[in-house]
């Protein structure tokens, strides 16, 4: 894809938040076209629902969000019902943080166990930068697919424990293990990879530092550093 341009109607909280407290709904006309010379206009229209929190005992917390996409893609090709190909896609994430200490105590005090999964999947003739996306998504620390996909799992499990000493303050260390599978055609079986690893956390001057090492599932070790806060719910 060399070339995209459109436009989006967004409108936030569609539904009653007396029924459920975020959504968003957002409507999208685009054209695209690929270095091969290939032309599409493509519509689509997508309907987000949540974060949804939930509090749990012992200060454990809980989300949910879930997206739904349908549209269609219009190829400059054969006649207008040929070259109309409607197209479904539908992601959702769960998140979990349960805190494995004594709940009175100060969050940043407490390990805790953090878990992420997300799950994906479309049907034929999704475009292909919609399929690029969600192989982006289904990265993993060390290791991704190549190319993009039809349908993935994701999943990731911390172990977040708070160092208590004064010359480190801010920070705490990261055990953490990933994986994913992925289907890139309709056809195609599922394949996936994983990696386990070890990190450091600390916030400097108000800057969320990251630092990770982690082996990964075909013999690769690799490290990685990044800006921004972990995942919460």
């Amino acid at each position: 894809l060399c070339f995209r341009k459109g436009t989006t109607l967004r409108v936030r909280n569609p539904i009653s938040t007396k029924v459920i407290r975020q959504s968003v709904a957002s409507t999208s006309l685009e054209r695209t076209s690929s270095r091969s010379g290939k032309h599409e206009k493509i519509g689509s229209s997508t309907l987000t629902l949540g974060p949804v929190r939930m509090s749990l005992p012992f200060d454990a917390r809980s989300s949910f969000v879930t997206s739904m996409t349908g549209g269609a893609r219009l190829g400059e090709e054969g006649s207008l019902l040929e070259s109309i190909m409607p197209y479904a896609s539908a992601s959702a994430t769960a998140r979990q943080v349960l805190p494995l200490s004594d709940p009175n105590k100060s969050r940043e005090s407490v390990p805790v166990l953090a878990l992420q999964h997300t799950i994906a999947t479309s049907s034929k003739h999704l475009p292909r930068h919609e399929a690029k996306a969600m192989g982006v998504s289904a990265q993993i620390r060390g290791c991704g697919p190549d190319g993009g996909a039809m349908s993935s799992v994701k999943g990731t499990a911390e172990l977040r424990v708070p160092i208590l000493s004064r010359w480190l303050k801010s920070s705490h260390v990261v055990v953490f293990g990933d994986w994913y599978c992925i289907q890139q055609n309709l056809s195609d079986s599922f394949n996936g990879k994983s990696s386990i690893g070890v990190g450091l956390r600390k916030v400097v001057q108000g800057l969320p530092l990251k630092y990770d090492v982690c082996y990964t599932s075909d013999g690769k070790i690799k490290t990685i550093f990044g800006l921004g806060p972990d995942f919460d719910a």
